[in-house]
């Protein structure tokens, strides 16, 4: 699930969010105050020892107001920052507020990012038992 997605600065996980930062990390409240005009909160996760992640700790930035993430720091296991996920653009779209747009700054490659924006999304969209079948997935559209 580390996996680069696609050949881009997102892996697998960060999409589909395999290792559960709730379950997986402790959490600890480490700044409240102002930060670029907004409240927020920074909340530090460092990893459950028995947990099978990747990251040594993630620093979140998130909106006071609605605990909306704003911004992710990955270190690796020697306290090392590794990448950066900046979130934005916050919209209600699908009848839910979330950030429309986010962007991996991998930090061993100056001047590189990949950023993916939703122009359009549907949340528990119905879809039959057959739609994920071995014959299904075989199909290709011509």
């Amino acid at each position: 699930m580390m996996g680069s997605w696609m050949g881009s600065h997102f892996t697998n996980d960060d999409l589909v969010k395999e290792s559960t930062l709730a379950d997986d990390y402790h959490h600890s409240i480490t700044f409240r105050g102002v930060r670029e005009g907004q409240e927020v909160y920074e909340i530090t996760l460092l990893p459950k020892e028995e947990a099978a992640v990747v990251w040594g700790k993630v620093i979140i930035l998130a909106r006071k107001n609605d605990l909306m993430p704003l911004h992710e720091i990955f270190y690796d296991e020697n306290d090392k920052p590794v990448r950066e996920m900046k979130l934005t653009d916050v919209k209600m779209m699908g009848g839910r507020l979330l950030p429309t747009t986010m962007t991996i700054v991998p930090y061993d490659k100056p001047g590189e990012f990949t950023e993916v924006t939703y122009l359009e999304i549907s949340f528990d969209v119905e879809l039959s038992d057959t739609f994920f079948s071995l014959r299904n997935l075989k199909r290709q559209e011509g």
